[in-house]
């Protein structure tokens, strides 16, 4: 089983970024049940505290590569442009 990371936190992005990609509670299960109806996730958990935010989950097994599919859907679902984030995102597989 494969488990992906996608995020930001208060190492990789200034708070001004930060604040523009957490998440509410009513978000974070919002976020999730999208993940997992559009076949990004088969299982999924939204961490957002005051100092980061991650998105964890296992791919379909179909899957080869899912990373950028999150990083899409973290932007597209805070309405940030995809180029300010990626400076500071990180993602991770394993």
């Amino acid at each position: 089983m494969e488990i992906v990371l996608v995020g930001l936190n208060h190492r990789t992005a200034p708070v001004e970024v930060r604040e523009r990609v957490s998440f509410t509670a009513e978000q974070s299960r919002k976020a999730a049940e999208e993940l997992r109806s559009r076949g990004i996730l088969e299982e999924t958990l939204v961490l957002s505290t005051c100092n980061r935010s991650e998105i964890y989950g296992v791919p379909p097994e179909s899957s080869h590569e899912c990373a950028p599919g999150l990083s899409s859907f973290l932007s597209e679902f805070h309405s940030v442009r995809q180029h300010s984030k990626n400076r500071s995102a990180r993602s991770k597989a394993g």
